[in-house]
């Protein structure tokens, strides 16, 4: 008869961790979670008044062309800067 020796797969792995060590594990990673929320929100923040200031740049870019439009004569080609 062979009998060949056969090993657990939980022999060989690394113990289980304890509750407290659990425990520890997921209070940490709900700290880095609402760290990673907050850093969301303050950038989210930031696009937005980012936003906000472009669309008034362009609008004022616009007024600016429209002003210079009017200034124009009739025919006279339009100059690029």
């Amino acid at each position: 008869m062979l009998v060949t020796g056969l090993v657990s797969p939980s022999a060989s792995a690394e113990p289980e961790p304890t509750i407290p060590e659990v425990t520890e594990r997921v209070e940490r990673l709900y700290h880095e979670a609402e760290e990673a929320i907050e850093r969301h929100n303050t950038i989210k923040e930031e696009v937005k008044v980012a936003r906000t200031e472009l669309a008034a740049v362009r609008a004022d870019g616009r007024a600016q062309r429209a002003a210079s439009e009017g200034r124009r004569r009739p025919g006279e080609p339009r100059v690029l800067a």
